[in-house]
């Protein structure tokens, strides 16, 4: 989400973090993440929005197995902020 808009379906947790690599060539699971990711926030929020809207059109239930990815983070961030 940070870096560009996707309707990819991961089929395992691997699959993101190689992803992630793209961009972040020195990637780990680590506490920075959220520093480094920092700066494409905006860009984040606005494609999950996207991706809500998207599954709307489609006529899928919000966490669905159907919507794949999908994330509420934006609703959780909202909260925080």
């Amino acid at each position: 989400m940070h870096f560009g808009f996707s309707t990819h379906q991961f089929k395992d947790s691997k699959e993101p973090k190689r992803e992630l690599r793209k961009y972040i060539k020195d990637y780990e699971e680590r506490s920075e993440i959220a520093e480094i990711l920092k700066p494409q926030l905006s860009v984040a929020m606005a494609n999950a929005e996207r991706l809500r809207k998207y599954y709307e059109e489609m006529g899928a239930h919000w966490v669905s197995a159907e919507c794949n990815p999908m994330t509420d983070a934006p609703e959780i961030i909202e909260k925080l902020i």
